[in-house]
């Protein structure tokens, strides 16, 4: 059996056809001040249809989708059981995780929604880190839900995107085989929120990056107050702090200053994730 897969085209139409404001055209007629000669502008249900389309094109399982703060309490599944994460660093974790969306670490924000989101206001990134099974994925989830709910809540088309760090350095590596993929670094370069998974010593491809472009592209992200969330293991953020410049200057010579500065900056808010 073939499972159809959905267009975002399907999106716009399930939606408008449920819309009460404009029975299924897409468009609604506004009018300006004391003009009688309205304008034809896209109805708030397509900015929902969009945003709801690009939040299931994110890769993960539809299991991690599914999953509201009420599951992220410091225990992952493991094989039959399940494992504890070190209680202190996760009260913390998930305070830090629910003032970055509401503004507030206390727990009841989450139930008024319209009155706490403040995640689209934010400017300063986040990197999150920890070992095996620390539920860093099930926070990524749980975090680009409130981005989503942020852009239906207020009106606004919040353009984010899910990526592997091994795909944003393999598209800004050039050799005689290929050129660097410009395009798709221009098009993240502007999303609201850019999320790179992975983000750890690079592997296979012996030639590097264009240290370059990725300059361009946490600069320019940075200038524009654009946050980027990262997602590393507990080993590779002791190496970005470590006492050893060789250590560092290693990570520099294979990401770039902007990268590492952008994994580095004072103003971002860190999240460790460990086991108990």
């Amino acid at each position: 059996m073939t499972v159809e897969t959905l267009t975002y085209i399907d999106y716009c139409n399930y939606f408008a056809k449920k819309c009460n404001k404009c029975n299924g055209s897409k468009k609604v007629l506004v009018y300006h001040g004391d003009d009688h000669v309205g304008t034809w502008n896209a109805c708030g249900c397509q900015f929902i249809a969009s945003t709801k389309w690009r939040y299931d094109q994110i890769p993960l399982s539809l299991n991690l989708k599914n999953k509201t703060w009420k599951d992220f309490e410091g225990i992952v599944p493991e094989g039959g059981t399940s494992i504890d994460l070190d209680g202190d660093t996760f009260a913390e974790a998930k305070s830090n995780a629910l003032e970055y969306c509401f503004g507030s670490s206390n727990p009841s924000v989450i139930q008024d929604r319209a009155k706490s989101l403040v995640i689209h206001t934010r400017t300063n990134n986040m990197v999150i880190s920890g070992g095996q099974r620390t539920g860093k994925t099930l926070l990524v989830a749980l975090i680009l839900k409130e981005v989503v709910y942020a852009s239906v809540l207020n009106g606004i088309s919040l353009v984010f995107r899910y990526i592997k760090n091994s795909e944003l350095l393999e598209k800004s590596r050039w050799d005689n085989n290929k050129p660097v993929d410009h395009d798709f670094l221009t098009d993240i370069t502007d999303l609201n929120f850019l999320v790179i998974d992975g983000v750890n010593d690079p592997a296979g491809h012996t030639t590097p990056p264009d240290l370059i472009c990725l300059d361009r592209l946490f600069s320019n992200r940075h200038l524009a107050g654009r946050p980027t969330i990262f997602i590393c293991s507990d080993i590779f953020k002791a190496k970005l702090f470590s006492d050893n410049k060789y250590e560092r200057d290693a990570i520099i010579k294979k990401f770039g200053e902007e990268y590492y500065s952008a994994l580095t900056d004072t103003d971002n808010v860190f999240i460790d994730l460990r086991r108990g």
